[in-house]
């Protein structure tokens, strides 16, 4: 599992992100993790890391819901 700081551009300059990647190049569904009112603290990140990559692995749905 990969754990870095990245940033991305918004209208008013730019905006931190914390990433946590499964290091797997096969493609996975995403995990938004929203912060809190402290911010991307430890507890956080911790949450990031425990979406481990054998969670994933579940079947896409692809097409229409209906």
């Amino acid at each position: 599992m990969e754990n870095f700081w990245d940033q991305t551009k918004v209208d008013d300059g730019l905006m931190r992100l914390y990433i946590s990647h499964p290091g797997e190049s096969k493609p996975l569904p995403a995990v938004v993790v929203v912060q809190h009112q402290g911010g991307v603290d430890e507890f956080v990140q911790q949450m990031t890391r425990l979406a481990k990559p054998q969670m994933w692995d579940f079947p896409m749905r692809r097409g229409p819901i209906w």
